[in-house]
């Protein structure tokens, strides 16, 4: 294999992976606000689900990088 496909393969399995931790989290999130945040706050429930959001992506994302498959976020160089 060329260093080229090399490169295009580890690109697209880190995008899968990114993907896959947003979609998770974002499935994590609706239920959060259809049991919390929607019941306490109404249609202001927006804002914290927002921060709530953004904490659980940079948390999930901070457990997937520190696992043995590599980080996300490193250029994809050998």
């Amino acid at each position: 294999m060329n260093t080229r496909s090399v490169w295009l393969k580890k690109y697209i399995l880190r995008f899968i992976k990114y993907n896959l931790v947003g979609v998770s989290v974002f499935f994590l999130n609706i239920g959060i606000y259809y049991t919390i945040y929607y019941p306490l706050f109404k249609e202001s429930a927006v804002w914290p689900l927002s921060i709530t959001g953004a904490l659980l992506e940079f948390i999930a994302l901070t457990i997937v990088n520190r696992t043995k498959l590599g980080n996300m976020f490193d250029a994809c160089k050998s």
